[in-house]
């Protein structure tokens, strides 16, 4: 093996590849779906540092860089902050990949490596780390004196017993370390692993895997949906994590802030950890020194979206994340608030029941796509133009892979939509006149978007119904082993989540998730993900991606448009607050 050192961030970018994964969107939690990745790769070449660019997502012009965030000193006070228009259904972020969910995860845990502002991975457990010439076994030397939050040291069995408990409980990091243990399934994913991990003194671990790859930096930098947190042992030794009356409900790791308490219904309270061990770099999005300035943060609860404006109003809340763009232009008019556009898009999707009619006819699904007026969903779902932008991909564009390989979704997809060829479809496919249901819930983008996609329904020859119900019906109603109440459904995912060609974004919805989605017949997703996986040059891997989207495109299009959501906080009581993708107090100040 090589001898243990720091490896150079360009030379682990470099090495990086995409195994298939099987996960989830942002809005999802984790079901027992069986992993995507029973195709498993050959063992690749030994990797060169030179073998693939650097994975780092460009940013499209329309988008705004995440601002510099200046450095206070003050100390003290509460911040309270309003998430995504949710509630909390779970605190355990092994288990669900739910975007309050992910408040707690950031916060009160740390991962081996996390992400910077650019989405690089970066170390924050991990002192040093290296691997051995064909990258099959990989060392991680822990740094010194970190501590949980009732004041037990860090041990190199909790890093394990944590990673090992993400893998059976995340559906992304079960497909990673199954399809590299070189091990035929015996149906238990924690036996089928044990022999990956080794301890080999106090600070350091081994991970030995059956085929080269670096993408296990990846998977331990996984920041949203389940993210790999270490955590300790009195929450870890739970496996049940989401699930059931067993359910996880507090939470204890090593990070910046400690969990006081969860409230089901009002939200989470959380205080800082003054024992806390910050690394040196400077900080940057997730990684670096995490400095907390507040003696308190609460996540609140406020499902409303006019209700989370007036509590951002009347001082209630100081931190307002996800609303929709018409309480941003009342909020815009208080002179002691800041509205920000967040600098990186999420993606709106539509999602089809393909288990039943209509939908089960690609044909049908492709003049939907073809219908779409994107100009007037978006005018409606998000408004002004500089707040969205169309994309005609199958994951976000704006990075090196759309730029290589985007352009053939441009004949399912115009910016006004073809109503007459879509209904020339419909017509020719016998199913003009069928009802079609559309699952829509009050977030961001969604109910806005759903009534007019229920339009344009209707004028190709659809009659249509909104559903309007909360999340978890939702949920429920996509997880059902026989959906039959329902034929489409509105989402929307995040940037992190559509950046990566094997990531959660649209992988999730394919075969191995629900009944409902799609079931990949002959394996067609499954053998591109897999040559993806395999392959290290990257004209190839663009090549594939290219494939990969006219599959997409031509089997399950769901991809509306990119956009902006707003996000909000009184200048009267906060200072050093940044522009990054989630809403962070890292560094930021209550005026005193």
């Amino acid at each position: 093996m090589k001898a243990l050192k720091m490896l150079p961030l360009a030379m682990i970018l470099a090495l990086a590849m995409v195994f298939a994964l099987a996960c989830s969107s942002a809005d999802d939690e984790d079901d027992d779906a069986p992993s995507t990745s029973a195709a498993q790769p050959t063992a690749a070449p030994a990797m060169q540092p030179t073998a693939a660019p650097a994975m780092q997502p460009t940013v499209a012009p329309a988008m705004t860089q995440p601002t510099a965030v200046p450095e206070h000193t003050t100390m003290g006070g509460t911040v309270k902050v309003v998430g995504h228009a949710g509630t909390f259904t779970f605190v355990d972020p092994h288990a669900t990949g739910l975007i309050m969910t992910g408040f707690v995860g950031r916060q009160v845990y740390e991962q081996l490596f996390t992400r910077d502002g650019e989405f690089n991975v970066q170390p924050q457990l991990v002192e040093e780390w290296s691997t051995n010439d064909d990258s099959t076994v990989w060392t991680f030397k822990l740094r010194e004196g970190k501590m949980f939050h009732n004041g037990d040291p860090l041990r190199v069995e909790d890093v394990i017993e944590s990673i090992k408990r993400n893998a059976v409980l995340s559906s992304i990091s079960r497909s990673y370390y199954r399809g590299f243990s070189g091990k035929e399934s015996v149906g238990d994913v924690q036996a089928d692993i044990e022999h990956m991990f080794a301890k080999v003194d106090d600070t350091t671990l081994t991970v030995t895997l059956d085929k080269p790859s670096s993408y296990i930096l990846t998977i331990m930098a996984q920041i949203d949906p389940f993210m790999p947190s270490v955590m300790h042992e009195e929450i870890y030794k739970n496996p049940a994590g989401g699930k059931g009356d067993e359910a996880t409900k507090t939470a204890m790791g090593t990070g910046p802030f400690k969990f006081d308490e969860w409230v089901p219904g009002r939200g989470v309270f959380l205080s800082r950890n003054d024992e806390f061990l910050a690394r040196d770099e400077p900080n940057d999005f997730l990684a670096g020194k995490l400095e907390v300035l507040v003696d308190k943060q609460e996540v609140l609860v406020i499902a409303d979206h006019a209700a989370r404006g007036a509590a951002l109003q009347t001082g209630e809340v100081h931190f307002l994340d996800d609303f929709k763009l018409d309480v941003a232009k009342t909020l815009e008019g208080d002179s002691n608030i800041q509205v920000q556009r967040v600098g990186r898009m999420n993606m709106g999707t539509t999602n089809w029941n393909q288990w039943k009619e209509p939908f089960n006819n690609p044909k049908v699904r492709q003049a939907v796509a073809i219908a779409l007026p994107i100009d007037r969903i978006m005018t409606a779902a998000i408004g002004d133009s500089e707040w969205w932008q169309q994309c005609a991909f199958y994951i976000h564009c704006g990075t090196k892979w759309s730029d290589g390989a985007q352009g053939y979704g441009d004949q399912y997809q115009s910016i006004s939509g073809d109503a007459e060829r879509a209904a020339a479809i419909v017509e020719a496919e016998g199913v003009k006149g069928q009802h079609v249901r559309i699952i829509s819930v009050d977030s961001t983008f969604i109910p806005e978007a759903a009534l007019v996609i229920r339009e344009t329904l209707e004028g190709i020859g659809f009659t249509a119904e909104i559903l309007a119900v909360d999340t978890a019906a939702s949920g429920e109603m996509q997880r059902a082993p026989e959906p039959t109440n329902w034929e489409m459904s509105m989402g929307w995912s995040n940037f992190f989540n559509g950046v990566d060609p094997l990531g959660p974004h649209t992988n999730s919805y394919t075969k191995g998730r629900y009944d409902s989605y799609w079931q990949d017949p002959g394996d067609r997703a499954q053998t591109i993900r897999t040559k993806f996986a395999e392959e290290l040059d990257f004209a190839k891997q663009v090549e594939l991606t290219r494939q990969y989207d006219e599959l997409y495109w031509e089997e399950w299009p769901r991809n509306v448009a990119m956009f902006s959501n707003p996000r909000a906080y009184r200048t009267d009581v906060l200072e050093g607050v940044g522009n990054w993708l989630y809403p962070l107090v890292y560094g930021v100040s209550v005026k005193q």
